[in-house]
């Protein structure tokens, strides 16, 4: 992918901005600069936001970014034109955004629009424009996320200086974040929470043992056991105890029991004459109450029988009624009759004028109806001939249309042709370049080879070297030693005569003792003379003492000084041991290097310039090496890139031939339809030269014609209908006034004999009592209910009074308060019992369901144990988590994570060791900290020369800038391959050069111009005066007023 231009119209600071990538192709090294805030960064927002719709920063988003001095006119948009293998792309995105309405006030939203246009190989233009499509085709060309995209065309070199010296957990954030390794952490947390699951499962069964346990130690006082065998024995045994006191206790209830049962007996039957008694009371209060209520139903009784006297005459009553309810109908019906017949004749006269105008019409529509038949015919002819029309224009849009596609495959064919003709030449040229390349290649295997045979034995020099360093100091040490061994043997010797004297002078001293004692004649204890000329005399005092120290004093410095003498021999012997290895080690070095008697130093010295020759050798084959790679997959896909067009030049072949026929048979269609047309125009009418004009005559003819025969007709139907209407009507009203009539006879006949009923009633009544007494006839069931419940009450009363009499005679009440005494304390000791028997039984349930829980988990326990084995195992392999203190297995993300940085770090170390001319390279960090899950991603430094390691924070500025930026480039390599080899031709890389020194700096701009060679454009992104006078192509950006604006400077326009 190549970037060519990128325009902004009204996004952030910019109001209209265009880059023009291809002024910097030259050069491929340009830097981009101007003031913090200027709008450096939008440019690369513009960028993303055109290919992913968002912004390079996660706090911006598109809509964000329209201008605030863009007019509500004016249009927010980017416009990218990129190139991918050979075919040209333009994307153009607007982003939503709100703009003031027009017609008022408030705000209303712009819908976002994007548009991708682009020629596919054979030149055949495509266009899209909705956003799924768009979507899916920028995925085929650049199958990069927003943020992989940013990470491989932008830089932050800043970030990774700190990436670069970062220890393991940090290098892991980055790294996760970019390979998007989560997956592997969502399958441990998965594994990790079924584990957990089947863990917790196991812990909650042994917690539901403890608890049951823990019940049955409270109840019941047996203590829990892990041993469940022993347990469960206890158990059994307690439940037998429990089940013999259930027994012995039900048995004492039962006895209770049936004395309780004996003495109820006894109390039932005098409570039995207590309720007679008290029925008795009951039954003579009762019958006072019938008598006081006697009255009040008799006059009930007789407001019954009128009741029942009112609904014998409600028959005629009610027909009464009717009959006047009818007469009173009757007149409506003869009312509306009446009314009825005036509209008949008024209508009359209407139709007698009708008639009139009819008659007047009938000749004129004779006319008409004469002239329709005339013209009947003639509409096919235009129909027919507007068909043919119709059809004629399509065909003529078809003969268009079918040239316009020969035209087009014909241009197509020949531009298909000059592609393919095209795509052989370069592959011509591809192969003719990889040929020469591989050329070079047979000697770069050799040539690493013998590098590496020179690293091998720069290493076995230094070490030998290291070793005459160790000899060197080693005769140094047992030198310095034997020079100590004199110095050491003097101090032996005086010593040693310092012991001697002591002695002596202790021996003088018991001589003068002696001496003192001694008498003339008298023999010396000594030597037995009797003469004593010379006494011995007294020196200094000197005790045991003194000499003992003194001897030891002198057996330290005899110890010290053996000791000196047998390590200076020893380390002699091993010193002349070591250089005769040393000789021998020399010598086949030597000859090994070829080069016999030459100095050690001579011999690095000369090995180190042929390893730097080497690798510099090696590096160029390699740099042809990766462009052999290149060449070879553009061959490929020129090979798939001729095929297809090949096959497409065919089709299009066919395609061509097939449009050419069509043409063909359009034209001779049309020839034949215009000769038609001229035969048919002939038959039409001159007077009506179109079809519309002529319908809309004759529809109006047609109409006229049917309108007077649909008028004419329903005369005719009404003037029918009329006749019979006004029968009818006065047929209706004469029956109707006969009816009427005999109604009111009727109803005066039924009134008289209404009359003389109320005259004979029982008691006084009028006509108006009897409408009172018929309104309230629903009161009779009632009334006869309550009449009849009284007689029976009154009965029933006088019956249960006999009965009781007679049943008590001279019975007196009992008394049952010492019975019920002895009951409530048969109950109280019931009660006592069953709690005791419920207790008993509850203790039992309970032992028997704890013993029951227990033993089924006890079972299902096996099974869940296996279960949490094999997931524990599992958990251990994918989390590297197990439980074993020894366990130091990493986790599967992790793992990935492992593979993914030496990737990084192969790429990186391709780079690294050119930009170091084969100084360097990057190595993962031996040794563990305590965790072995949070280690394997610390980073060292190989030095080619003295084949050491170190700290990659001990390098300078300028090698800190290579090495980050090596690693940078291979983490940005990586992403590439790992969706699908993508080739991006542009790197930007952000900042990172204001903290390097002017040596640093110098060297940061060899490092990038020696990338040039790497076919990628390179822009700088810095604010550092110095790049300005260091980089020739320039692209400043400068802010006024809140306005960005872009400006292109090379080199050439500065002098």
């Amino acid at each position: 992918m190549q970037l060519l231009t990128l325009e902004l119209s009204y996004f952030g600071p910019y109001q209209e901005a265009k880059i023009d990538f291809n002024e910097f192709s030259d050069s491929q090294l340009f830097l981009i600069s101007g003031k913090t805030g200027s709008g450096k960064t939008t440019i690369f927002d513009a960028m993303s936001f055109a290919l992913y719709g968002e912004t390079s920063g996660s706090d911006r988003r598109g809509e964000d970014l329209r201008s605030e001095f863009a007019s509500e006119k004016e249009v927010t948009q980017v416009k990218l034109v990129f190139e991918h293998h050979d075919l040209i792309y333009t994307i153009m995105r607007q982003p939503a955004y709100f703009r003031a309405k027009r017609g008022g006030q408030g705000l209303t939203k712009v819908g976002a629009k994007v548009e991708l246009t682009y020629e596919d190989e054979l030149g055949e233009f495509h266009s899209l424009d909705k956003a799924k499509e768009i979507k899916a085709k920028l995925e085929e060309i650049i199958p990069l996320t927003a943020k992989q995209f940013r990470q491989v065309i932008v830089l932050p070199q800043g970030q990774f200086r700190n990436f670069l010296e970062a220890d393991s957990n940090a290098k892991e954030v980055v790294l996760k974040e970019i390979f998007d390794t989560q997956i592997y952490a969502d399958l441990g947390q998965v594994i990790a929470r079924k584990t957990k699951e089947i863990r917790d499962k196991s812990d909650a069964q042994a917690q539901k043992v403890e608890l049951y346990q823990k019940s049955v130690y409270e109840k019941e006082g047996l203590a829990p056991s892990v041993e469940y065998g022993l347990w469960f024995e206890r158990v059994q045994a307690r439940l037998a105890e429990l089940k013999a006191s259930q027994q012995e206790q039900a048995a004492k209830l039962q006895n209770v029991e049936s004395q309780k049962e004996q003495l109820r007996e006894a109390i039932a039957r005098k409570k039995g004459l207590l309720v007679d008694f008290q029925a008795l009371k009951q039954a003579q209060a009762e019958s006072e109450k019938l008598v006081q209520e006697e009255a009040a139903q008799i006059q009930q009784n007789q407001y019954l029988d009128q009741l029942l006297w009112a609904q014998k005459q409600a028959p005629l009553w009610q027909k009464v009624c009717d009959q006047r309810q009818s007469i009173q109908v009757k007149n409506e019906q003869l009312a509306q009759l009446d009314q009825k017949w005036q509209i008949l004749v008024d209508e009359e006269a209407h139709l007698v004028k009708q008639a009139n105008q009819l008659a007047s019409l009938a000749n004129q529509a004779e006319d008409k109806e004469i002239l329709l038949s005339k013209l009947a015919g003639k509409e096919e002819l235009y129909d027919k001939y507007q068909g043919q029309t119709i059809q004629l224009e399509q065909q003529l849009a078809s003969q268009a249309t079918e040239a316009q596609k020969v035209k087009a495959t014909a241009e197509r064919l020949e531009n298909g042709q000059n592609i393919l003709t095209k795509i052989k030449a370069d592959l011509n040229q591809k192969r003719a370049e990889l040929m020469a390349v591989n050329h070079n290649q047979a000697d770069l295997a050799n040539l690493r080879l013998q590098a590496q045979t020179t690293a091998n034995y720069q290493m076995q020099g230094q070490e030998l070297q290291a070793l005459a360093d160790d000899l060197a100091q080693q005769k140094q040490v047992w030198q310095q030693k034997a020079e100590q061994v004199p110095n050491l043997k003097a101090e032996v010797q005086k010593k040693t005569a310092a012991v001697q004297v002591l002695k002596k002078q202790l021996a003088q001293n018991i001589a003068a003792s002696l001496a003192e004692d001694l008498q003339e004649d008298n023999p010396c204890p000594v030597c037995g003379s009797l003469n004593h000329p010379h006494l011995a005399q007294r020196t200094d005092e000197i005790s045991q003492a003194i000499i003992e120290q003194a001897e030891k004093n002198q057996q330290v410095a005899q110890s010290q000084f053996d000791r000196l003498q047998a390590t200076t021999n020893r380390d002699k012997a091993e010193w002349q041991s070591e250089v005769k290895r040393y000789a021998g080690k020399l010598t086949n070095f030597q000859e090994a290097v070829a080069m016999p008697a030459v100095a050690l130093e001579e011999i690095l010295s000369a090995l180190k310039q042929k390893y730097v020759t080497l690798s510099k050798q090696v590096t160029e084959l390699e740099a042809q090496e990766e462009i052999a790679v290149t060449l070879q997959a553009e061959i490929s896909a020129l090979e798939v890139k001729q095929v297809k067009c090949e096959q497409l030049w065919q089709d299009l072949t066919v395609e061509h031939q097939v449009n050419q026929a069509a043409f063909t048979k359009v034209q001779l269609e049309v020839k034949a339809l215009e000769g038609k047309m001229v035969e048919l125009k002939a038959n039409l009418l001159p007077e009506y030269p179109d079809k519309e004009a002529f319908v809309r005559y004759y529809q109006d003819l047609q109409a006229e014609v049917i309108a007077y025969q649909e008028e004419k007709q329903a005369y005719e139907n009404r003037q029918q209908t009329f006749n019979q209407e006004k029968a009818e009507v006065k047929s209706l009203r004469q029956a109707k006034q006969a009816e009427l009539v005999d109604l009111e006879k009727e109803s005066q006949i039924q009134a008289n004999a209404l009359a003389k009923v109320l005259e004979t009633a029982d008691f006084k009544v009028g006509l108006s009592d009897l409408e009172n007494l018929l309104k309230n006839l629903e009161q009779i069931d009632s009334l006869q209910v309550a009449k009849t419940q009284f007689a029976v009450a009154k009965k029933t009363n006088q019956e249960n009074l006999a009965r009781l009499q007679e049943k008590l005679g001279s019975s007196l009440m009992p008394d049952t308060r010492e019975d019920e005494a002895q009951l409530a304390a048969y109950n109280e000791e019931l009660d006592t019992g069953q709690a005791v028997l419920g207790q008993l039984v509850r203790r039992l349930e309970n032992l028997q369901e704890s013993y029951q829980q227990v033993q089924a988990i006890h079972e299902s326990s096996h099974e869940i144990l296996e279960q949490l084995n094999r997931w524990s195992y599992l958990n251990e392999a994918i989390n590297g988590s197990g439980r074993r203190k020894d366990s130091n297995s990493l986790s599967l993300e992790r793992f990935a994570l492992q593979q993914y940085f030496q990737q990084v770090l192969a790429e990186a170390n391709r780079i690294f060791t050119r930009l170091s001319h084969g100084r360097y390279s990057f190595l993962l960090k031996d040794g563990q900290d305590r965790s072995a899950k949070h280690t394997g991603l610390e980073l060292n430094v190989v030095e080619a020369y003295s084949g050491k390691q170190r700290s990659v924070n001990t390098l300078s500025g300028g090698e800190g800038f290579m090495a980050a930026l090596s690693l940078a480039l291979g983490l940005g390599k990586v992403i590439q391959i790992q969706n699908g080899g993508l080739q991006l031709g542009a790197l930007f890389i952000d900042e990172g050069f204001g903290s390097l020194d002017q040596e640093s700096l110098d060297t940061a701009i060899l490092t990038l111009q020696n990338l040039e060679g790497d076919h990628r454009m390179i822009g700088i992104i810095s604010h550092v005066s110095e790049l300005k006078e260091r980089i020739a192509d320039q692209l400043q950006v400068t802010a006024d007023q809140g306005q960005s604006h872009l400006q292109v400077i090379h080199g050439r326009d500065r002098f």
